[in-house]
C-alpha cells in the first residue's frame, strides 16, 4: 500500500514540478540520475506530505503511521566534480526536505567527545527545525570523518534509531577508505557518480553549449568529446565558459586551435587539482541578526525554493 502512495505522490510532484518551476529537475540535471537518488526523493516527498495532512489526526494515530516509514540511508560515491553534492540538494528540493549538511573534514574539535556531540547535534538540530518534516541529514566526503566520528556514524546507522525521523545520506570520493561494516548500514543503497561516458560526454557538451547559446557543428561536438575522457562533469560545463569569454558565441570561427586551449586550460585545472570549490559556495551568507562571526562549517539549511542558508548554531565572538 505504501507503494503505491509513493507512486502517486511522486508522480504529483513531477507534474507540479514542470507545470510550476522552471529550475531544473532531475532528468534536466543530469544524463542519468541513478534510481537510488530518485527513491529517496520519493519517500521524502511522500513522508513529507503525509505527515502536512495528517496535521490535524490525533497524535497516537499519527505516531503509528510514521512507524510505516523507514528511510534507508543513501551513500553517493564517485570522483569529484560529477553531482553528488547538487544531487542531494536536488532531493531536497523535490522531496521540499530541509536539509543539514557537515562536513567531514570540519569534524575536528579537541577531544573525540566533542567531535560526537558535534555530530550528535548536527542530527537533532536538523530535527528540531524540520518541524513536522523529515530532514535529509547529509555528511559531506564522509571519508573525512576521523575514525571515532566514523564509528559514532556506523553505530547510528546500525541502530537505525533515527530511521523513522531522519534521512541520512553521505558522500565520498574514496570508496575504498571505508570498512565494510559501514557500508553495509547502507544496504546496498549506493549511488554511483563517476567521470561520464562517451556518449554522456557528447550530450554534456550539446547541453552546456546550448545554455551559453552556442550552437556547434557536429565535427566540433565530437572533436570536443574524444578529447576529453576522464574530465568530470564540472570540468565540461567550464569549456563553453572558457570559449565564450574569450572568442564570443559564434561557433563558426572556432578553430581547432581555440577549441583545444579551452580543453587544455580545463585539464591544467584538473591536473593541478585547483577545481575543489562546492558549486554552493557562492550562496553561503552569514546571517546578519547574529552576533558574531559564522564558521564556514556550519550545517546549511534548503527550503523548497531551492534557498541555501546556514543554520547558525556554531559561532565565533567574531574576533
Amino acid at each position: 500500500m505504501i507503494n503505491k502512495y509513493i507512486l502517486l505522490f511522486s508522480l504529483i510532484s513531477y507534474n507540479v514540478s514542470m507545470a510550476t518551476d522552471n529550475s531544473c529537475t532531475f532528468k534536466e540535471m543530469f544524463y542519468k540520475s541513478p534510481e537510488q537518488a530518485g527513491r529517496v526523493r520519493d519517500m521524502l516527498y511522500y513522508a513529507n506530505c503525509k505527515k502536512k495532512t495528517s496535521q490535524s489526526d490525533e497524535q497516537g494515530d499519527q505516531k503509528e503511521e510514521d512507524q510505516d516509514l523507514e528511510f534507508t540511508p543513501l551513500l553517493l560515491r564517485g570522483a569529484p566534480g560529477n553531482g553528488k553534492t547538487l544531487q542531494v540538494f536536488q532531493i531536497a528540493k523535490e522531496s521540499h526536505a530541509p536539509i543539514a549538511v557537515l562536513m567531514g573534514g570540519n569534524v575536528q574539535e579537541p577531544t573525540e567527545e566533542q567531535d560526537i556531540n558535534k555530530m550528535r547535534d548536527h542530527v537533532e538540530e536538523a530535527l528540531d527545525t524540520a518541524g513536522y518534516k523529515v530532514p535529509l541529514v547529509v555528511i559531506e566526503e564522509v571519508e573525512r570523518l576521523p575514525a571515532h566520528a566514523l564509528l559514532f556514524l556506523q553505530k547510528i546507522l546500525k541502530s537505525g534509531e533515527y530511521k523513522h525521523d531522519v534521512q541520512f545520506a553521505c558522500t565520498t570520493n574514496a570508496y575504498d577508505k571505508l570498512g565494510e561494516e559501514f557500508i553495509r548500514c547502507f544496504k546496498n543503497n549506493v549511488a554511483d557518480f563517476y567521470n561520464p561516458t562517451e556518449d554522456a560526454r557528447r550530450e554534456y557538451i550539446h547541453q552546456f553549449f546550448a545554455r551559453k547559446m552556442i550552437q556547434l557543428s557536429h565535427e566540433q561536438v565530437e572533436y570536443i568529446t574524444q578529447r576529453t575522457n576522464g574530465f568530470d562533469i564540472r570540468s565540461l560545463e567550464e569549456i563553453p565558459l572558457n570559449l565564450y569569454t574569450a572568442h564570443g558565441t559564434n561557433a563558426q570561427k572556432y578553430t581547432r586551435s581555440m577549441l583545444n586551449e579551452a580543453i587544455n586550460k580545463q585539464k591544467d585545472k584538473l591536473n593541478k587539482n585547483k577545481n575543489t570549490q562546492k558549486w554552493w559556495d557562492s550562496k553561503l551568507f552569514t546571517d546578519t541578526s547574529v552576533t558574531g562571526k559564522v564558521r564556514r562549517y556550519n550545517p546549511i539549511k534548503i527550503d523548497e525554493n531551492f534557498f541555501v542558508s546556514i543554520v547558525p548554531q556554531h559561532m565565533d565572538d567574531g574576533k
